[in-house]
């Protein structure tokens, strides 16, 4: 025996041969984080002589961040262990109609029979916006992503907000998308920085009603870095889509896709919400900006280290 302290550090699952004389290892690990939400599309412009803009889709939930944690575990020399890595959740789907799809849960890190819980948790999808009707706008989008769940101490990711209002037939502009929330944590005293969010979709301003912006994404929730106990913000939400215009007769305008969140170590940030389309008059109502997709969640990790 050296007296010196053997470090492995795995990344993608596998095994592991306990070598002679070894009886005890310390395992630090954590699981996959969950991917974020998708934005929901935004609403379809309103056809007819006085056509309301669509209202502007809502963003995605961010997923659940995973922090890491350390056991000491009895080992049996001359024995192969399995070592499993937990996979990061898949990010919702961005969708062109409808609500946006939920992100995936995060994969379990195990060691042997050790398994170190479960994996964050990925957020819901955004709800659509309305479609325009009559003078009125359409609404926002209906339904709030709902923010993952982290692992054993509850770092929350930011949740997603709502989506602008169309514009009316007046000529008043379609309200501008919200940004989605974040979340600042505290670990140990240590105030852990907030997650980035992304900016909510402008409103278009036209003769015959503008739609509304699209919802910015939530940011993902705070997890361990990859292979440290380094606490770190989630990625960031993506940008929402700009609403669609039309002019007095013309066609409407359809609305810009809200932009996909992004990945980074942690939770993962919801996608944005669709612009709105924009109202037509007379003739044919603007086509809906699609939802962007959810940021991927990232893989777990194990370090094995033992007193050789």
């Amino acid at each position: 025996m050296s007296g010196k302290t053997a470090s492995m550090t795995f990344t993608t699952s596998g095994t592991w041969l306990c070598p002679a004389g070894i009886t005890q290892v310390t395992l630090t690990g954590a699981p996959g984080a969950g991917g974020g939400g998708g934005g929901g599309a935004g609403g379809i412009g309103f056809s007819g002589a006085a056509g309301g803009g669509g209202g502007g889709g809502r963003s995605g939930g961010g997923g659940g961040g995973c922090l890491a944690y350390t056991v000491t575990r009895d080992v049996i020399p001359n024995t192969t262990y399995t070592i499993t890595i937990g996979a990061g959740g898949a990010g919702g789907a961005g969708v062109a109609s409808g609500a946006g799809g939920t992100g995936g849960p995060g994969g379990v890190t195990s060691f042997g029979a050790s398994s170190f819980g479960i994996g964050g948790t990925g957020g819901t999808g955004g709800g659509s916006g309305g479609a325009g009707a009559g003078v009125a706008g359409g609404t926002s989008g209906s339904a709030a992503g709902v923010v993952g769940k982290n692992y054993n101490i509850d770092f929350p990711p930011g949740a997603g907000n709502s989506g602008g209002v169309g514009g009316t037939s007046s000529g008043t502009s379609g309200a501008n998308g919200v940004t989605g929330s974040i979340a600042t944590s505290i670990f140990f005293n240590v105030s852990i920085a907030a997650t980035t969010s992304g900016g909510g979709g402008s409103g278009s301003s036209a003769v015959c009603g503008g739609g509304g912006g699209g919802g910015a994404g939530a940011g993902g929730g705070q997890g361990s870095a990859a292979t440290s106990l380094i606490v770190v913000s989630g990625g960031g939400g993506g940008i929402g889509g700009a609403g669609g215009n039309a002019t007095a007769g013309g066609t409407g305008v359809a609305g810009a896709a809200g932009a996909n969140g992004e990945d980074g170590t942690g939770g993962r940030g919801g996608g944005s919400g669709g612009g709105g389309g924009g109202g037509g008059a007379g003739t044919t109502g603007g086509a809906r900006g699609a939802g962007g997709a959810g940021g991927d969640g990232s893989a777990g990790f194990l370090i094995l280290e033992f007193v050789d």
